[in-house]
This record gives C-alpha cells, sequence and structure tokens, in this order.
C-alpha cells in the first residue's frame, strides 16, 4: 500500500510543530517579517484573489514585539523605519522602478532595491519635516531594524538579497545625512532621492566613507516630531 501524504496530514504535522514551539502559535519567530504584496505583479495562482486591490504592507507581531521588548531602539521609530521601508517597495511598484516578478533571478536588482529603500526610508525619517531623526538616530534605528531580511550571500558572485549588513547601515546613513543637510523645506521628491541613490550606489557598495561615514555607536532616538509631519 502506497503512503499517500494528504493535505490533512501536512496540517497536522504543521499544527504539532508549532505547538511544541514555547508560546505556541503566539511565538514572535513566526511572524518576524514584513513585507509588501504588490497585488498587480503576482503569480498567476494568486492574482484572482488580488484583482483590483492596493499594494499591501504586511508587519508581522513579531516584528512589533521585537522592537518594543528586546531592542533598544525607541518603539516608534523602529516601527515608523521597517513601515517606510516597505512603503518604499510599493513607490518602487508605482514608479516601475521594480518588478519583483520580472526580476526574480536578478540577484543584484533586488539588492540594490533593498538598499535603496533602507536609503529612502532614512532619508524621510531624517528629513526636518518628516521624522527629524539625526543621522546618529537613523543609524541606531538602522542597526536593530536590519534584524529582518537576509544578509547571506547567496550565489558565487556575493550578492544577497538584502545587502550585507555594513551596506544596509551605509544607505541608511546616506540618505539620513543628505536629509539632514537641507532646510526645513519641503522634501526632495521620490523620484530625485531615487536618482541621487542611483549615482552614489557603486560608493555605498564600497562602504566609501565619503558617503556613509563612521557613526560612534547606537545612541538614544530623542527626534522632535513636533516640528515635523509623520
Amino acid at each position: 500500500t502506497s503512503f499517500v501524504y494528504d493535505c490533512d496530514d501536512l496540517a497536522d504535522d504543521i499544527d504539532n510543530a508549532v505547538n511544541r514551539l514555547p508560546r505556541g502559535y503566539n511565538n514572535p519567530a513566526l511572524t518576524l517579517n514584513a513585507q509588501v504584496l504588490d497585488t498587480e505583479n503576482v503569480v498567476p495562482e494568486v492574482a484572482s484573489l488580488v484583482q483590483n486591490q492596493p499594494p499591501t504592507i504586511i508587519i508581522g507581531d513579531g516584528v512589533l514585539e521585537f522592537i518594543t521588548q528586546y531592542s533598544s531602539v525607541d518603539d516608534e521609530f523602529g516601527a515608523d523605519f521597517i513601515l517606510a521601508h516597505e512603503y518604499c517597495h510599493v513607490l518602487q511598484f508605482d514608479f516601475d522602478i521594480w518588478d519583483p516578478l520580472a526580476t526574480q533571478r536578478d540577484l543584484e536588482t533586488y539588492e540594490r532595491m533593498e538598499l535603496m529603500c533602507d536609503a529612502l526610508s532614512a532619508y524621510y525619517l531624517a528629513h526636518p519635516l518628516g521624522g527629524n531623526l539625526s543621522v546618529a538616530e537613523v543609524d541606531t534605528v538602522t542597526l536593530h531594524a536590519m534584524t529582518f531580511g537576509d544578509g547571506i550571500e547567496e550565489d558565487d558572485s556575493g550578492l544577497n538579497f538584502h545587502g550585507t549588513p555594513g551596506q544596509r547601515e551605509c544607505s541608511a546613513v546616506w540618505g539620513a545625512t543628505i536629509a539632514n543637510s537641507e532646510d526645513a523645506a519641503s522634501p526632495r521628491s521620490f523620484v530625485d532621492v531615487v536618482t541621487l541613490f542611483n549615482d552614489a550606489y557603486p560608493a555605498i557598495m564600497n562602504g566609501d566613507p565619503s558617503v556613509c561615514p563612521d557613526i560612534s555607536g547606537p545612541v538614544e532616538c530623542t527626534g522632535d516630531r513636533s516640528s515635523g509631519t509623520s
């Protein structure tokens, strides 16, 4: 008699495995992720389920629990950075800068798009009319926010989806430095900051100190949001 492993068997095995975890289904590791569902560019199997729906940002409870309970970062700014990073992906889709399905095998494009969102989220969090954080404060938030996502080499070229921790930190420091150098005028447009990022990208990848100067360790986040908008 051949053994048939059906959906019910699989569901039972998953349920048993999850229930053996500390806190079971409430274990934060199960939802320790954040992502965007681009509803216009999905595999055919799920297209009908999301048809005519706007892009959706999904942030797991485990992410928020990590920030509030296990991280030294102010929970408000940590969550802001993650949300800003994911919203940057929404804009990449809207401006036709990135089509994840078309580039799913192109690790270099993935890496550039992820580092771009680290840079742009940092830019708007540091701008006087944004989060109004200092460069050092953004750097501190970034060091904790980069806990999510991979930093593992995916192929022989050394590329990975999110960039190395050093490249991610450099991207964020670059974005915050650009924002902190500007006055209280309106922030640059998304397209303008993307252009600046693309020009700086080779230097960011190499950790050039001219675009990402050293930051002397984590600092307490004390950004004054009263002068800006969220």
